[in-house]
């Protein structure tokens, strides 16, 4: 069995793809999971080595395993390889294990199967208009928020669609007031304009409007903004900034020291 779920909207799937394993946890009381990552696997010179230790894991098995689950999260390149399309078939009729594969995008044209029965895909794309509203207005609700529709038109404008810095917000939020929402450090066309600048400025306007903005604004808020306003290269660059914060190597701050001096 295998349970695909695919978009660029990473928060979304990454709290779908944790309800399901709590709803596959009640059901298998002997679930045994493991979690594959295939940035740990990067400098190997075999492409396929995350594959194999999803096989390993799912290949070794005990008395008091019920079943095997892998979890594994990939960027594309490193799950998409044409030398894995037969594993997938052939792990997609299994009953004694199941894979939960993640991923930033749809899958290559050979892999299109993946979307298919008897595969579960998920699809999670990056919310924007009323969809993304509805959402945070969903989202307060949870965390026992009111926000003003002034709050909400600025939510919207300053993390458009990266659903993790407006996550970030909100619990910041749950745990001040409206008040400190309200009456924050600089006005939203302030905040999104030193954002731009960073985004696409360069030199010492970039180094100077970076300055300031960590002087008046908390550094984790700041990176996740200014992941939704960069493309291409620079989009691929703070990938690889959020991959070392989240493996405890870099802090926010300097991924955005280290991102203004490169540009």
């Amino acid at each position: 069995m295998i349970v695909f779920l695919y978009g660029p909207d990473s928060y979304r799937r990454s709290r779908n793809e944790s309800a399901l394993l709590a709803k596959y946890r009640t059901e298998h009381s002997a679930l045994s999971i493991g979690y594959f990552d295939a940035y740990d696997y990067k400098d190997e010179e075999n492409e396929s080595a995350a594959w194999d230790a999803v096989r390993d894991f799912v290949k070794n098995r005990s008395l008091f395993d019920d079943k095997k689950l892998a979890v594994f999260r990939a960027r594309e390149e490193k799950v998409f390889i044409k030398e894995e399309i037969k594993f997938l078939k052939d792990f997609s009729t299994r009953k004694d294990a199941m894979l939960f594969l993640s991923t930033n995008s749809a899958p290559l044209q050979p892999f299109a199967f993946l979307l298919t029965a008897p595969i579960q895909s998920y699809e999670f794309k990056e919310l924007s208009g009323i969809p993304l509203r509805n959402f945070v207005q969903g989202e307060a609700r949870r965390r026992g928020l009111v926000i003003s529709e002034q709050g909400l038109a600025r939510l919207v404008a300053e993390y458009r669609g990266d659903t993790w810095g407006l996550m970030t917000e909100m619990d910041r939020l749950a745990l001040s007031s409206a008040r400190d929402f309200v009456s924050s450090r600089v006005t939203p066309e302030d905040f999104i304009g030193t954002v731009k600048k960073l985004a696409y400025g360069h030199g010492g306007s970039a180094i100077s409007a970076l300055e300031r903005a960590l002087h008046n604004e908390d550094s984790a808020r700041l990176f996740n903004v200014l992941t939704g306003f960069v493309s291409g290269e620079k989009k691929r660059l703070m990938a690889d900034y959020d991959a070392k914060i989240k493996f405890g190597t870099l802090d926010y701050e300097s991924a955005l020291t280290d991102f203004v001096l490169s540009s």
